[in-house]
């Protein structure tokens, strides 16, 4: 019986050293997790002010636009003597589908901007597992304690036949339990 303990002592300084190993891979995760969610966060930000600079920029240049903007466009009025001027030019078209694309990445990248709360969860659970895993260590290190105590005190007060005769015994196990209490 206090082989048996003694041998439950010796796992469970296997199990403190696993779960410290588990304990700095979760920390090592979990910060890399933060700094990736961090520098997408800084992207999207970026990325944001970026296209919101753009689409001011483009909105500026669509309203200079003319009917002549390059020498294509000119030709053209001159031949269709003015009639051109009524329809869209395809600078001007050109200009269109560049705002609908940057209107289209703006409300994507708004969606995601919105969305990055999500992060926030993975974050906290690569928090609670290092918790959780300090505090597992933390259980399986009283436990350890606690078996080495009743080893000793098993060595101590009782020889090897009276615990293997007593073994069961309800009065044996009081007075054993009286002794661990002093």
């Amino acid at each position: 019986m206090v082989q048996g303990i003694d041998n439950n002592v010796g796992k469970c300084g296997a199990i403190i050293k696993l779960l410290k190993k588990l304990e700095k891979d979760i920390k090592k995760a979990n910060d890399e997790l933060n700094k990736e969610v961090d520098t997408l966060m800084e992207i999207l930000k970026q990325r944001k002010k970026k296209l919101h600079h753009d689409l001011q920029q483009l909105e500026a240049k669509m309203k200079s636009l003319g009917c002549v903007n390059n020498s294509g466009e000119l030709l053209r009025a001159i031949f269709t003597l003015g009639i051109a001027c009524l329809f869209d030019s395809p600078t001007k078209k050109k200009m269109m589908n560049v705002r609908a694309d940057i209107q289209e990445e703006k409300a994507i990248m708004e969606a995601l901007a919105k969305r990055l709360f999500y992060f926030d969860d993975l974050k906290d659970s690569g928090k609670k597992l290092l918790h959780t895993a300090g505090e597992t260590i933390k259980t399986v290190r009283h436990f350890e304690s606690a078996l080495k105590t009743m080893s000793t005190a098993l060595k101590q007060d009782f020889n090897d036949k009276e615990i293997d005769e007593n073994l069961g015994d309800i009065d044996f196990a009081n007075i054993f339990a009286e002794s661990l209490e002093e």
